[in-house]
């Protein structure tokens, strides 16, 4: 019973972590639209989220070295649940930009120690992945459901539900990075002088411009189309759900790809979303390859995105090269594009976004290709 009750308390940690973000981010442009911001005001808001992330990820990094990786890690998820609720209770503009900002500012930040977490704990990853993954596709329809039943408010006082859920789980668990030490004298080296990493921070930023205007702007892309928000939040729920697959099927695929070829894989799946989105116009086709490459694309970044850091940094300097991939190509260009992509669908379509997002994608496959990123010996059990 010990062990089941363990094993549970890690699976938490993600599952209530993932059911606090669908609470928060799902039906996030619907909310703002309702409220009567335009997709530019939209996109700001969003991409404040990502100035905000680049400020605050090296400063809770930061205070993961300093003290307990899991203690610094729950003090920001704790604030960051305060402020969400907060914003939920604003109407001004720029304090919406601000507070969405600095919550999701916060609230990101704790991804790179949950990537770490999934690879560390004593529990198998595609159970502990598998737990968001569950988690994220059951808020999904819970916030369809309680958006379009209830009231948009309720889904702010589930998020710090959530939250506080995941940083108890979080407390009584074993934090990353216990036992390694790290010579500071080499750190800059490893880290910020590590050629390789930074040509694939450029690969990872155009992976996550589209992954991140599409995340904002499907919602509305599917409302103004007719689709009502618990059927969109049923269509998320299937499309989370097909991370599952890609879980189960690592240890057969992911581990013994290369890493130039599944990244190039993640973009021909961009490709293939967002050209049926552009070139055929019915929804039911649309929802199909919504269902089938929204969240299995990003699932297989995610592990791939491991395989790259574990193969070019060496282990003790995972944690702080994972912050940097998230606080740089993750924020840094999406902060531009969630106000270009916003502009592009007020003076032409949604459609038009989507092809400027191929275009991205295309340009990312062909880069990865280019710059022969390596596959280091050990990293084909990472996922077992």
């Amino acid at each position: 019973m010990k062990k089941y009750l363990d094993r549970f308390k890690y699976i938490w940690v993600f599952a209530g972590y993932y059911l606090a973000m669908a609470m928060i981010i799902v039906l996030i442009s619907k909310y703002l639209k309702d409220k009567g911001l335009t997709a530019e005001q939209i996109g700001v808001v969003v991409s404040a989220a990502t100035v905000f992330s680049m400020i605050l990820q090296p400063v809770v990094g930061a205070a993961q070295e300093m003290i307990s990786s899991k203690v610094a890690t729950a003090l920001t998820l704790g604030i960051s649940g305060v402020t969400g609720f907060v914003f939920a209770f604003m109407d001004a503009y720029i304090m919406m930009v601000l507070l969405y900002g600095f919550t999701m500012g916060l609230f990101y930040s704790v991804e790179p120690y949950l990537d770490r977490l999934a690879v560390e704990a004593p529990h198998p990853y595609r159970a502990l992945r598998g737990g968001g993954t569950i988690g994220f596709a059951i808020g999904a329809q819970i916030c369809g459901l309680v958006y379009e039943h209830i009231s948009p408010m309720m889904l702010y006082w589930l998020y710090i539900i959530f939250t506080a859920s995941a940083i108890v789980c979080m407390l009584c668990s074993k934090g990353v990075g216990e036992g390694l030490k790290r010579e500071k004298k080499k750190y800059g080296k490893e880290v910020f002088g590590n050629g390789m990493l930074w040509k694939y921070m450029l690969v990872l930023a155009l992976f996550y411009v589209n992954c991140n205007l599409n995340i904002t702007f499907l919602p509305i892309f599917y409302t103004s189309s007719g689709v009502s928000e618990s059927t969109y939040g049923l269509i998320l729920l299937l499309a989370t759900l097909m991370e599952l697959p890609v879980l189960w099927s690592a240890k057969r695929f992911i581990n013994r790809m290369s890493n130039a070829t599944l990244i190039t894989l993640v973009f021909l799946m961009q490709i293939l979303q967002f050209g049926t989105y552009v070139l055929v116009p019915v929804t039911a086709v649309r929802a199909v390859a919504s269902v089938l490459l929204r969240s299995s694309t990003t699932m297989i970044m995610v592990m791939a995105n491991l395989k790259v850091i574990g193969s070019i940094v060496k282990p003790e300097y995972v944690l702080s090269a994972l912050t940097l991939c998230y606080a740089v190509p993750k924020n840094l260009v999406t902060v531009v594009m969630q106000v270009v992509g916003g502009r592009i669908i007020d003076t032409f379509s949604y459609e038009g976004m989507y092809l400027m997002l191929i275009g991205i994608a295309v340009t990312g496959g062909i880069i990865a290709r280019l710059f022969k990123i390596p596959t280091a010996s050990g990293t084909e059990t990472l996922f077992d």
